[in-house]
């Protein structure tokens, strides 16, 4: 595979069990009700501190008018735990969109939201073939600066795993950043 590239030998293999259930993934997912937008469904994923109701206000409504069918995942506690956890939230989503609109789904996430879809693409590999691209505005892929100083007792999880060196980005970045078959932005 090209440097940074993830392998390509490895694109059917499922990925590890979610701890996560689907019914749980489901009260958390919020989608139109039937998938007709002529460009797909499309999945937001919000920020650390964050609700689901920043993406709805500031992203869905101009996404939507562009033609998406756009679905927002609510990460559990303002996404707040370990993005592990949290991704585990989007593997289940993207597979689930994917599923009832019978396309591969967009993904676009906003800071934490746009790099816990890489983290879900590594580990998860099942759910490249589900993804049509990879948006990301903001996002924490090398950390985010000033994260330290928001580590005060106790330091939430999210919150340390963004720190610039910590081992969560290590991982996340190691051998490739990207899947050579999706487009990202």
């Amino acid at each position: 595979s090209a440097k940074g590239s993830a392998p390509t030998d490895s694109i059917s293999a499922p990925g590890p069990p979610l701890s996560v259930s689907r019914a749980t993934v489901e009260q958390a997912l919020s989608c139109p009700d039937a998938f007709s937008g002529p460009r797909g469904p499309l999945l937001l994923i919000h920020g650390t501190l964050a609700s689901d109701t920043f993406v709805k206000v500031a992203l869905a409504p101009a996404l939507t008018r562009a033609g998406f069918d756009v679905c927002v995942i609510e990460l559990p506690n303002y996404a707040d735990d370990d993005i592990q956890f949290s991704a585990q939230y989007v593997v289940e989503a993207i597979r689930l969109i994917a599923a009832q609109a019978r396309r591969p789904v967009a993904i676009v996430g906003h800071s934490q939201g746009g790099m816990i879809s890489r983290w879900a693409l590594k580990w998860w590999p099942d759910i490249r073939s589900l993804t049509s691209m990879v948006v990301g505005i903001e996002p924490s892929n090398q950390g985010a600066a000033g994260t330290a100083s928001l580590c005060i007792t106790p330091c939430p999880p999210s919150v340390r795993q963004q720190v610039p060196g910590s081992r969560f980005l290590t991982a996340l970045n190691a051998n490739f950043e990207t899947i050579p078959q999706l487009p990202y932005t």
